[in-house]
């Protein structure tokens, strides 16, 4: 038996209010529908407020994503093809910092601050995120890792520094 739904689509305009204490994640030209499910499903097991996709992204409909996502895809927000502009405004309405993430950051992922609203900004999984990015971002954040591993998977990272957020501000649901 098969259903046909109707599905959702977030705006700006449509996001429910995003409580402070819950982080943000911005995701720019995400290419792997397998990433975007597996992060989706953290998202909402570490109760991010939403997800903004990039434009560029893959698409949250995508069939791989839906699967991978496990139902996630109805737990958590998602805005998609978010320009610079809209992402821009939304921080400024928000009042979030934005603390993008790279293997050269300059914080680590462990010493951020998290009390304050904050967004999350991963790059894709061959580019990471660009340079004029990084430079408008409040902090660069990096995970520590041994000298001989060169990176670690899309996913992997988002869990390991969206459950960091959670966990300094006291699991809040």
């Amino acid at each position: 038996m098969a259903a046909m739904l109707p599905f959702f689509a977030y705006t700006f305009d449509s996001l429910p209010a995003i409580a402070p204490e819950k982080a943000v994640l911005y995701l720019r030209s995400i290419q792997d529908p397998g990433n975007l499910g597996t992060i989706l499903r953290t998202a909402a097991a570490a109760n991010a407020g939403a997800v903004l996709l990039s434009e560029g992204s893959v698409d949250v409909y995508n069939d791989k994503t839906i699967r991978s996502a496990m139902g996630a895809i109805f737990k958590v927000p998602v805005v998609q093809d978010v320009t610079d502009e809209q992402l821009d405004q939304f921080c400024a309405d928000e009042d979030r910092q934005v603390y993008g993430t790279a293997p050269e950051g300059t914080v680590s992922y462990v010493d951020a601050d998290y009390s304050q609203p904050v967004i999350l900004a991963f790059g894709n999984e061959g580019n990471g995120l660009p340079g004029p990015f990084l430079d408008c971002c409040d902090d660069v954040l990096t995970i520590p890792m041994r000298p001989d591993t060169e990176s670690l998977n899309l996913s992997m990272s988002v869990g390991i520094v969206l459950y960091k957020a959670w966990e300094k501000n006291g699991f809040k649901e």
